[in-house]
């Protein structure tokens, strides 16, 4: 299916039977909130969320868009450069974070440059620090491999989670809708459909993999050695 917002959440209310509860209707956009943060987590390493896209930084920093959740999001990040200065496993940078970058810098400044990125915030917007053995006013071309967040459905009016998962959707939102449905006696069958949706929803992200999908997985973030 492919319901807009609003018709979506109307489409909630008549599965639930409770077309008429005020409390539950005048909490449904936070109700789903909390269900968007559940499978934001519980589906990190699903193929479907995984996405790879060429970066054309032009200082050595970049704005990340708003696909990218959070830091632990990014999969890999690799130094498209055919300079002969790279060796080829330093064209993947690594993961670190701003302090390190700068207690690097202090413990060895005349040393080599490593290959490693860092994300930062300025006003709410997320960055990608490069750091590494290019020219930082023209750092080149790179690709990133990450992890896109749960869609904002409310803002988008749309949602590849409610048209291929929809199953899956409803009942974990019914699930966390268990306060506003109080001596409700089908709650505990919500709790087991989604658990079955969860189960039914990994097999078929499995299936995807196996007929060509990217085997890569959610890895540890690394420090710089």
């Amino acid at each position: 299916m492919a319901l807009t917002y609003a018709a979506f959440k109307s489409a909630i209310l008549t599965s639930l039977w409770q077309e008429n509860n005020s409390a539950l209707i005048a909490n449904l956009d936070f109700i789903i909130s909390m269900a968007d943060s559940e499978l934001n987590m519980t589906t990190r390493d699903w193929q479907r969320r995984e996405k790879t896209i060429v970066i054309n930084p032009e200082s050595q920093d970049f704005n990340l868009s708003t696909e990218v959740p959070d830091f632990q999001a990014i999969q890999s990040l690799t130094n498209n450069a055919q300079d002969t200065y790279f060796a080829t496993s330093a064209k993947t940078f690594i993961e670190t974070n701003l302090t390190d970058i700068y207690a690097k810098r202090a413990q060895n400044p005349g040393g080599p440059v490593l290959p490693y990125y860092a994300v930062g915030r300025n006003d709410g917007t997320r960055y990608l620090r490069l750091i590494g053995p290019f020219s930082v006013t023209d750092p080149g071309d790179f690709t990133m491999v990450y992890r896109i967040g749960m869609p904002n459905y409310s803002v988008s009016d749309s949602s590849w989670l409610e048209e291929e998962y929809l199953g899956l959707y409803v009942y974990v939102i019914a699930k966390h809708a268990a306060p506003w449905l109080r001596e409700d006696e089908r709650l505990q069958l919500y709790m087991e459909m989604a658990r079955q949706q969860y189960e039914f929803a990994e097999m078929d992200d499995k299936h995807n993999l196996q007929r060509g999908g990217s085997p890569q997985r959610m890895k540890p973030h690394r420090r710089v050695p």
